[in-house]
């Protein structure tokens, strides 16, 4: 098509036409600063809207099914307070998913029913037929489940703290607080957690049965409390080490990869023999080692394997397969604990349950107070007894962190084993909460998309079973909590779509501006196209993709300009940070890391809007090309 030769012949600047050159290079230039602020803007709010939504999700759940009314006045929950079998209290959900019978009520011991509770009489196990569903779901979908219960009490912890040389100081952190049953079967959980740093990991250690502790504890790395005597069966034969003696009589051998030479210390290496280790000498003199060989403190121990015989009590009697890298060689053997302490450590499993006392996980602000781990207190909760109201006090200590997400209505939740929410709600507590928001089901979806299509599928699947009344439904966007916020990022959403439409027309009147001059410019070339029978048509359609092309370029060098950009995102934040003077964007609203993966939702619009716009750009000056007199053109020229 001689359209598209003409097109890419205007396209391609001349020496001759320099300044419409230059003028199309800025117009492009400007277009491609506005897609790059706007895929970099883009790009930013919709990670940090994701990180929000995964927190939430991650935290609360993607689905909570919760009992309506309907629920707590039907038969199937009225009775259990009605029969000894049930120990005449409400069940949980739990409890009722556990239990054998479905009426416990038994007529020739209880007394007789009310006539409201008869006339409500049913069959139906609502907690078993609503865990049948999710049984089903979970192996037809992606999907975990387990039950939750809230609860609240008064937090009241003892902080001693004790520094070298300085006498102990003894505070305490009292707290009205939710308490939550720890959802243990939240994939999600290792993300939830906070790591556990070498001087916690010492104090659970110390605090906890080393059996407890080993099972929710994965031990990574170990370093040596002080010198640490190295096994001879770690060293390899017939490979020189580095390593340092006293000068005297070689009492004491370190094997250090320190350069430095200690006090009283020789350096040299040592050296495994079938005859023995020796330690030669700079000078190659060497001697027979009959002493113990020590290992630097600095030194890190990598497990590979845990061994703890079921008699252990301390970290001592228990065994690791551990390997060091040094000097470009491998030390690998089997140690016992003795001497060594944990530096890393990870929870495999967190478990809310390390000791005989309850371990409870605390939301991450407490840190900010003063709390540690390993910190001892109690729960408060007042109890009806035969005579009075009293209070009851639950033995707990600090087993551990979690992030409890960017919504401050999880600041204050206290994650604590199900037993203790199913007590103090059993216990005609002070403290109430709404029935139909205290005990439910969490529901988490491996992937948050698919949150709407699993309800759905809910609550069709509890229509056919004839359960629906009894069970409310609710997604992650519908939480009272968390849906202003979320329509809130909607409204943001569409704004700043709206504002980045707004900028791009702005930043495409350049190129209207850059085709009028074009025009002017080959003025007597279109007026000769018209003189041979060109159409209006294929004048509109060559400065229409002149326009598309000039905005599908500059889509292309925006997009590579984000892409860059993002991938250094920390580097310009920190830079703004430092002119600022202080942190640029709030970790507490933004999260630790900022999100800087390139979001397919900011390049799909500018690769649709910048080309239509730069188009309808390009049609202004077209249409008055169309329109221009073809004589007066030419007898001008």
């Amino acid at each position: 098509m001689f359209e598209l030769k003409i097109a890419f012949k205007y396209l391609i600047p001349r020496k001759k036409h320099l300044s419409s050159a230059l003028i199309s290079v800025l117009s492009i230039l400007v277009l491609s600063l506005v897609v790059w602020l706007i895929v970099i803007f883009l790009s930013v709010t919709d990670g940090i809207e994701n990180n929000w939504k995964t927190k939430l999700t991650t935290v609360h759940s993607s689905i909570r099914i919760t009992p309506t009314d309907a629920y707590f006045s039907s038969y199937y929950y009225q009775i259990d307070a009605l029969a000894h079998k049930s120990q005449y209290r409400h069940k949980t959900i739990r409890e009722k998913v556990l239990s054998l019978k479905t009426d416990p009520y038994d007529d020739s011991y209880d007394k007789e029913l009310p006539f409201h509770i008869k006339a409500k009489e049913q069959t139906k196990d609502l907690a078993k037929e609503l865990y049948a569903i999710l049984q089903r779901l979970e192996n037809t979908h992606k999907i975990t489940y387990q039950d939750f219960e809230v609860s609240g009490a008064m937090l009241r912890l003892q902080m001693i703290r004790k520094k070298p040389e300085e006498q102990a100081t003894q505070s305490y952190l009292t707290q009205a607080s939710y308490l939550s049953s720890f959802p243990e079967k939240n994939p999600f959980l290792s993300t939830l957690i906070v790591p556990l740093r070498t001087d916690e990991l010492a104090r659970l250690f110390s605090r906890s049965q080393i059996n407890d502790a080993l099972r929710s504890i994965t031990v990574e790395s170990l370093k040596p409390k002080h010198s640490w005597e190295i096994p001879i069966s770690m060293l390899p034969e017939e490979v020189p080490l580095p390593a340092q003696a006293s000068v005297s009589d070689l009492s004491c051998v370190l094997l250090t990869e320190n350069e430095g030479v200690f006090p009283g210390f020789q350096k040299g290496v040592i050296k495994k023999t079938q005859q023995g280790i020796y330690f030669i000498e700079k000078n190659k003199s060497s001697y027979l080692i009959g002493k113990p060989i020590f290992l630097e403190k600095s030194c890190l121990l990598h497990v590979v394997k845990t061994e703890v015989p079921s008699q252990a009590k301390t970290l001592k009697d228990v065994f690791f397969t551990v390997e060091m890298p040094f000097k470009n060689h491998l030390l690998q053997g089997r140690v016992s604990g003795d001497g060594l302490e944990v530096a890393e450590g990870r929870w495999c499993k967190p478990s809310a349950d390390l000791v005989q006392e309850t371990g409870v996980f605390l939301a991450k602000s407490f840190q900010d107070q003063g709390v540690q781990v390993a910190d001892r207190g109690y729960l408060s909760y007042s109890s009806l007894s035969m005579s009075a109201v009293q209070e009851q006090r639950l033995p707990i200590f600090i087993a551990g962190f979690y992030d409890p997400g960017p919504l401050f209505s999880g600041y204050k939740s206290v994650l604590v084993p199900p037993c203790i929410t199913q007590t103090i709600n059993a216990s005609n507590a002070s403290f109430h909460l709404n029935k139909t928001e205290s005990n439910g089901v969490c529901v988490w979806v491996a992937n948050p998309t698919d949150t709407d299509f699993i309800k759905k599928e809910l609550e069709k699947q509890l229509e056919e079973e004839g359960i629906a009344a009894y069970w409310k439904v609710t997604p992650f966007t519908e939480y009272d909590f968390a849906k202003d916020m979320l329509l809130q990022f909607a409204s943001d959403r569409y704004l700043f779509t709206l504002v980045g439409v707004i900028i791009l027309m702005v930043a495409c009147c350049n190129i209207i501006s850059q085709l009028v001059i074009l025009v002017d410019n080959k003025k007597k070339e279109i007026g000769i196209l018209l003189a041979m029978g060109a159409s209006k048509k294929s004048i509109l359609f060559i400065f229409g993709f002149c326009g598309m092309v000039m905005g599908l370029m500059s889509c292309c060098i925006g997009i590579a300009a984000g892409m860059f950009t993002l991938k250094h995102l920390d580097l310009v934040i920190s830079a703004l940070s430092f002119l600022q003077g202080q942190a640029l964007l709030n970790p507490v609203f933004f999260g630790q890391i900022i999100p800087s993966q390139f979001s397919s939702r900011a390049i799909q619009f500018v690769f649709i809007t910048t080309p239509i716009l730069s188009l309808f750009a390009a049609l202004a000056p077209a249409i008055k090309t169309c329109y221009l007199n073809v004589s007066a053109i030419l007898r001008s020229e």
